[in-house]
C-alpha cells in the first residue's frame, strides 16, 4: 500500500515535472536562438508525440505509470534536440537568404532547412527507436512498455519535426515575416 501510493505521488510528480520542463524549454529554445518565433513555433511540433503516445496510453487502457511518463520524458528530449537543429538551420538558412520576403522567400528557406536536416533527423530517429526499442524484448513488462512507448513518442516526434514544425514555421512567418534586407542595386 505505501509503495502504490508513492508511485501514484511520484508519477504524478514527474508528470508536472515534464509539463514544466516542456514550458521552460520553449522559453529558454526562444532566448538560445534570439528569436521568439523559435519558440512558438517549437510548441505544437513538441506537444505533438506527447499528446499521440498518451492517446496511445489511453486507447491500449494502459493509463499513466512509471514506465510511460518515464518514456515520455526521455523520448520528449530527445525530439527536442531534433527541434533544436531544425530551428538553429532554418535561422541560418534565412540569413544565408536574407534578400527576400513572403511566402516564396519562406518556402526556398524550408526546403534548404529540410535538404540539410531532414536526413539527419530521419537516421537519428531510427537508430535512437531502434536502439531504445530493443528493450521491447525484454521478459519484464514495465520494461517492454518502456520500449514501445518510447519508439512511438519518438516516431510521432519525427512527424512533429518533418511535417508539423515546417508547416507551423511558414505559417507564423506568414503573418510576421521576416526582417529582411533590400537587394542592392
Amino acid at each position: 500500500a505505501i509503495a502504490a501510493r508513492n508511485s501514484s505521488k511520484l508519477i504524478d510528480e514527474l508528470n508536472w515535472g515534464l509539463v514544466g520542463d516542456m514550458f521552460v524549454i520553449f522559453i529558454f529554445l526562444g532566448l538560445a536562438l534570439r528569436s521568439w518565433l523559435a519558440g512558438l513555433a517549437s510548441v505544437l511540433p513538441s506537444l505533438f508525440p506527447i499528446f499521440a503516445t498518451g492517446s496511445l496510453l489511453y486507447v491500449t487502457g494502459q493509463g499513466l505509470q512509471f514506465a510511460s511518463i518515464i518514456a515520455i520524458t526521455v523520448a520528449f528530449s530527445l525530439a527536442i534536440d531534433s527541434t533544436i537543429h531544425f530551428l538553429n538551420r532554418y535561422h541560418l538558412e534565412e540569413m544565408r537568404l536574407k534578400y527576400g520576403s513572403g511566402s516564396e522567400h519562406t518556402r526556398q528557406v524550408l526546403v534548404r532547412t529540410m535538404h540539410h536536416i531532414g536526413p539527419a533527423v530521419v537516421l537519428t530517429t531510427i537508430v535512437l527507436a531502434l536502439g531504445l526499442g530493443v528493450t521491447m524484448l525484454s521478459d519484464l513488462p514495465s520494461l517492454r512498455q518502456f520500449g514501445e512507448l518510447t519508439s512511438v513518442c519518438l516516431f510521432a516526434a519525427l512527424i512533429g519535426q518533418l511535417i508539423i514544425l515546417p508547416a507551423t514555421t511558414a505559417l507564423i512567418r506568414r503573418f510576421i515575416p521576416a526582417r529582411t534586407a533590400r537587394k542592392p542595386n
